[in-house]
């Protein structure tokens, strides 16, 4: 397969932003509200979360490259 046929391999690949804790992911990255744990910027293809989310690689990762695939 060819990298221009594989969308994650090229120029559509995202970015994974990782802050130490919620208050930095919050006020530091996203403004997110209180109860978030993960962030798309859809058109730039940013991820943010933060390293106090017990279930990122599980949950919160799938879930927010999602919205980057399905917007």
């Amino acid at each position: 397969m060819q990298r221009d046929q594989v969308p994650w391999l090229g120029d559509k690949r995202c970015q994974i932003y990782l802050y130490r804790n919620r208050e930095a992911y919050r006020w530091q990255a996203t403004g997110a509200p209180a109860w978030s744990s993960g962030f798309v910027n859809y058109p730039q293809r940013m991820v943010y979360s933060h390293l106090e989310v017990s279930a990122f690689p599980e949950q919160t990762l799938p879930h927010e490259l999602a919205h980057i695939i399905f917007p």
